[in-house]
């Protein structure tokens, strides 16, 4: 549930396309068995893998994808994600979401009060509410 209440709170405040990984190359270093030999499937027995993969493992470090600010203007992009309309439905609710899951991320202690702050601070800001206006 804490998880599920941190990733809600990141949710609100950055959207992103799911990451993708560029493994270049896997150098398995040692192989055994595990599970005691439970199988998935008819993919076979569990093993427990150790080695190095090598490559991009994230590569949307640093990407910024906003959400469409309506439903008109997702559907015109082919967006699959909800609108901040669709989501939220105005600046306020989407304010309120952010304070209620910070607040809850606070109590359950895997958030500073001072970070909590700073997320709905950042959710106040002019620049949000524009998003909203459009």
């Amino acid at each position: 549930m804490r998880a599920l209440r941190l990733a809600a709170l990141a949710a609100c405040i950055f959207a992103a396309l799911p990451a993708q990984a560029r493994i270049t190359e896997i150098n398995v270093q040692k192989v055994e068995p595990f599970a005691n030999g439970a199988t998935f499937g008819n993919a076979g027995a569990y093993e427990r893998v150790w080695g190095v993969a090598k490559g991009e493992l994230c590569d949307r470090d640093g990407s910024y994808a906003p959400l469409a600010t309506t439903k008109k203007e997702r559907e015109a992009k082919g967006d699959p994600r909800p609108s901040l309309e669709e989501r939220y439905g105005s600046h306020s609710n989407y304010v309120k979401k952010v304070e209620a899951s910070a607040r809850a991320l606070v109590r359950d202690r895997l958030l500073l009060a001072e970070d909590a702050e700073r997320f709905v601070s950042a959710a106040r800001e002019d620049s949000v509410v524009k998003l909203f206006a459009r």
